[in-house]
């Protein structure tokens, strides 16, 4: 664009642009944004969108990934692999899978199926202690010492289960203590998670533990968490930890959250308290065995005596409302009382609607009678 020279000889001025093209610039303004890529939201707000999805995907596809081939466990341990860094990044931790153990770390939970991630706190070499023999005899194998490297704590051990037998274990209906096997107990029962060919490991005095298991009716994923303290008074002994911190000191009452949107924020909050006590030294509160005793909720409450899925968002907009009221779940069966009030006040609250079951009955609207048989059939079929 030329300058025009002032009418008193000063400085020369920029031109302004036409006035039509002006308004012409601002006809494609609005064209020029239509054009721009479309930015979708993350579906769960919590994680980043490429994490969510993945999230959603291992949910949605879990029961159809195999089981006996290993890829359920694989594909499960993807997502962790995936959710690790995102809340336990470098350079103040390591997030690394172990190779598969020959002998089981917990108890009651087997080799099959079963993959292990462990997330480390990067520390200074002066706050570590190795221990190592002062001398090898001449032509003795370093393969026969054993070389210990001690840590004050272990930030994460995740555990994904995908073994059906231990999902249908009658002791996870309510949350309960778990044991480290004796392959995992080292001197002073301290807690040993690995070890190498030249029996190289490191041993542990406390830390946190989430198990990535599920629910075998329905089958289901979910997250469950504890933590363990070797000089506390429950020893050795993995507990269940329900969430207490600084900000939650009631915690959720539960160690145990489906992986369900709903239960999304639930799961990063649990994720971030125990990053930011590594960082900060302060061990998490574990659920006393007093408070084990009394009536916790079930791990697997999602089960009810019907048979379904517990009163969450989703489970309530799959339900059915009858003409007389009454909701019906996907089998056709009657909601139990209690459930059912529980269930509209639920769903009022969160604006959710029942939608009409789809009646396969012979209706003839002009003999009152056939119709009422018909009808009465239905409800015996439990439409």
């Amino acid at each position: 664009m030329h300058g025009v020279p002032s009418s008193l000889g000063g400085t020369p001025h920029l031109q302004s642009p036409p006035k039509e093209m002006l308004m012409h610039l601002e006809d494609e303004e609005p064209i020029r944004q239509q054009n721009l890529p479309l930015k979708l939201r993350s579906p769960i707000p919590v994680f980043p969108k490429p994490l969510a999805l993945q999230f959603q995907n291992f949910v949605d596809y879990y029961s159809i990934h195999g089981y006996a081939d290993g890829t359920r466990m694989e594909v499960g341990s993807r997502l962790v692999g995936d959710m690790l860094p995102h809340y336990f990044p470098t350079p103040n931790f390591t997030c690394r899978r172990l190779f598969t153990p020959d002998k089981n770390i917990i108890e009651t939970i087997p080799v099959q199926g079963t993959a292990y991630w462990v997330v480390e706190a990067n520390e200074s070499s002066e706050s570590k202690s190795t221990s190592a023999p002062d001398k090898l005899e001449i032509g003795a194998s370093i393969c026969n010492e054993t070389l210990t490297t001690s840590q004050d704590s272990l930030a994460l051990l995740v555990v994904v289960v995908t073994y059906y037998p231990f999902l249908e274990r009658l002791e996870r209906k309510v949350p309960a203590q778990l044991h480290f096997s004796a392959f995992a107990t080292g001197d002073n029962n301290t807690i040993v998670i690995e070890k190498d060919e030249i029996e190289t490991y490191t041993t542990y005095r406390r830390g946190n533990v989430a198990i990535l298991a599920g629910t075998p009716k329905p089958l289901f994923p979910g997250f469950e968490f504890y933590t363990f303290d070797i000089d506390s008074d429950t020893g050795s002994s993995i507990m269940p930890w329900f969430g207490q911190c600084e900000r939650h000191p009631e915690g959720f009452g539960t160690n145990s959250f489906p992986l369900q949107k709903s239960e999304a924020e639930k799961i990063d909050f649990l994720l971030r308290v125990i990053a930011n006590s590594r960082e900060k030294g302060h061990p998490l509160i574990a659920t006393s065995p007093a408070i084990l005793q009394t009536d916790t909720p079930s791990i697997s409450r999602e089960v009810t005596p019907n048979g379904a899925i517990a009163l969450t968002d989703e489970y309530i907009q799959t339900l059915k409302i009858n003409k007389n009221g009454r909701l019906l779940a996907s089998g056709g069966q009657f909601l139990r009382r209690d459930l059912e009030e529980e269930a509209k006040q639920i769903a009022i609250a969160r604006g959710i609607r029942f939608s009409s079951p789809s009646h396969k009955r012979k209706r003839d609207r002009h003999r009152g009678k056939q119709h009422r048989q018909s009808f009465k059939s239905d409800m015996r079929e439990g439409y």
